[in-house]
């Protein structure tokens, strides 16, 4: 039976929209998602794992007895849907990934929510149909162009993903698509290298700001970035 490594789109997704979130939260002028930081020590958690009183949106850091900061997909992951295969569901929660002493201070700064629909960054594009009080939004479309990478050779063979991100950012005011639109470009090129399910992501394009083409009022302007994780791989393993 094939097994398959280095390669999780679902991981890669969950990555970039925990990013986005945490990067331009600040400037939500509705204040949707509220920024919190909880203390606790490592005995009060559920077998390292905590979970927020209310719903998770993101997670901006972890740090560890107040000089260690962690660092996702090694030493701490994020857990915020709903768990298909048992049926149950979840607030959100935050597991940390080895070993810790019982007394270790924990401190989690992250965003939460206490409906389901406070988010306004999602893992898809932007609705339209929309009232204006549900702007600004920010969405994104992730697709995946796959070539062999190498010969291969005994049980293995071996893939390279070329992983595109296109972010689109849609307010009710051109001002507010621009501001957003900055924030998100400098976040990105300056944690280009920080990423831990790809190996770096480069900027490609942007489109030049627009109102949607089937939207005649003028209420609703989006601006598009395009970006690119090159050279992902993925080893197949056949038994």
């Amino acid at each position: 039976m094939p097994q398959t490594t280095e390669f999780d789109e679902q991981s890669i997704k969950d990555e970039f929209l925990n990013f986005l979130r945490y990067s331009v939260n600040s400037l939500d002028p509705q204040g949707r998602v509220t920024e919190t930081t909880t203390t606790e020590t490592y005995s009060n958690l559920n077998n390292g794992r905590f979970e927020p009183s209310n719903m998770l949106s993101y997670v901006k850091n972890v740090i560890v007895n107040s000089t260690d900061t962690l660092t996702f997909g090694e030493d701490y992951t994020i857990h915020y849907r709903d768990d298909i295969i048992s049926g149950t569901t979840k607030q959100g929660e935050i597991e940390l990934l080895g070993s810790y002493n019982s007394s270790d201070s924990i401190k989690f700064t992250y965003g939460e929510i206490t409906e389901v629909d406070q988010n306004w960054i999602y893992p898809d594009f932007p609705r339209i149909d929309l009232s204006p009080s549900s702007y600004p939004r920010v969405g994104f479309n992730m697709t995946t162009s796959t070539d062999e990478y190498g010969q291969g050779g005994g049980n293995e063979y071996a893939l390279s993903h070329d992983i595109t991100f296109q972010v689109r950012v849609a307010a009710t005011s051109q001002a507010r698509v621009l501001a957003i639109h900055k924030v998100l470009r400098e976040a990105i090129t300056q944690n280009a290298k920080n990423f831990y399910n790809v190996n770096y992501i480069t900027q490609q394009d942007f489109q030049d700001l627009n109102n949607f083409q089937d939207d005649n009022s003028d209420t609703h302007f989006y601006k598009e970035l395009q970006y690119t994780a090159p050279r992902k791989k993925e080893i197949i393993q056949y038994a």
